[in-house]
């Protein structure tokens, strides 16, 4: 299990097993240093609606394999 540092300094547990699905996903290969960066540095953090515990974490990335190509039709 890792620990990053959220923007508001709070620990964030990331274990091996959420890690390696969340980097399972064909966009997100590679992608672990820019977890821990959204972390630390998001565009926006929003509240889930499913779990009053849990916060998401965006950042926008223009150069990601879903990032404004992918973004600009929207």
């Amino acid at each position: 299990m890792q620990v990053w540092a959220d923007c508001w300094g709070v620990g964030v547990r990331v274990t091996d097993e959420r890690l390696n699905h969340v980097l399972d996903h064909p966009e997100m290969a590679g992608q672990q240093a820019r977890i821990a960066e959204t972390l630390a540095a998001p565009d926006v953090v929003v509240q889930s609606v499913s779990d009053p515990e849990a916060r998401l974490y965006h950042r926008f990335y223009p150069t990601s394999a879903v990032g404004a190509s992918t973004c600009a039709s929207w």
